[in-house]
């Protein structure tokens, strides 16, 4: 009986230890448990939505990007207020939206059913003649990345092409002005002209590079989404610069072979 302290301690040392090695087994929580506050916290874990630009102007696509994710995320996108946007494309990780009318527009980007990012946009109105024309600067190039976008909407997909300068500029919601399109015999062309920068102070402060969004919509006289190849032709800076796309029922493909002026982002796209 002298022994029974010793032995009720041992008893309560070993309760413990075993208390303690079931918590230190407890299971890490999933990432679409989290919330984006936890997210936050492990660099690892971590989802963040970013906006090409958080002001832009009537009609100036913007995109916005998930950064993140993992192949078996799942992204549900929305706007809010609805109409008088239009969305040149929506994929899991990438939204690129225009704007119609002036105002506050917050976009929402709802990961797994649980975690929500948002971003708020302000779209100003300016008037054509709010702008001056000036050349693109000295050593500017042009980055086309090209994109697939496919309709969750409607049976409609289309090419579209975010050009994007190499070069910044002074005033950060100029645009590029810019023309494209495809003829009746599905030839591509693209014109960058020049850039319309906002005049005194109708300017936002840079300096930033700028972009455009060009999408291809096809039409039911010439489609050109079946298979085939395309002659396509960049006008930049007086240059004509000239490849083709190329339509195959598992990709398509740019036949592009400059390595500067104006360049692609990839050359290769999957259906």
């Amino acid at each position: 009986m002298k022994n029974l302290p010793y032995v009720l301690f041992a008893l309560i040392l070993i309760a413990f230890g075993i208390n303690g090695c079931k918590k230190s087994e407890l299971p890490a929580v999933p990432k679409n448990k989290l919330s984006t506050n936890s997210l936050s916290a492990d660099s690892s874990q971590k989802l963040k939505l970013t906006a090409t630009q958080l002001t832009t102007t009537k009609y100036r696509p913007d995109t916005l990007t998930i950064s993140g994710l993992s192949a078996s995320d799942t992204v549900h996108w929305s706007i809010t207020p609805p109409g008088h946007t239009t969305i040149l494309e929506k994929s899991r990780s990438r939204y690129i939206v225009s704007f119609e009318l002036g105002g506050l527009y917050k976009i929402k980007a709802i990961v797994n059913g649980t975690d929500t990012l948002s971003a708020t946009i302000r779209v100003d109105t300016l008037s054509s003649t709010s702008y001056t024309y000036i050349p693109f600067a000295a050593g500017d190039q042009i980055l086309v990345i090209p994109s697939l976008y496919k309709s969750i909407f409607a049976d409609s997909t289309y090419i579209a092409f975010t050009a994007q300068t190499t070069k910044t500029y002074p005033c950060v919601n100029s645009l590029i002005h810019s023309s494209w399109g495809s003829d009746l015999n599905n030839n591509f062309s693209v014109n960058f002209i020049d850039i319309e920068q906002p005049n005194d102070s109708l300017c936002m402060n840079g300096p930033g590079t700028l972009a455009v969004n060009m999408p291809f919509l096809q039409k039911a006289q010439n489609p050109y989404m079946v298979n085939g190849t395309y002659p396509l032709a960049i006008t930049f800076k007086g240059t004509i610069y000239k490849g083709s796309i190329k339509v195959s029922p598992h990709d398509i493909k740019f036949d592009w072979n400059y390595t500067s002026g104006v360049t692609f982002s990839t050359k290769k796209l999957s259906r």
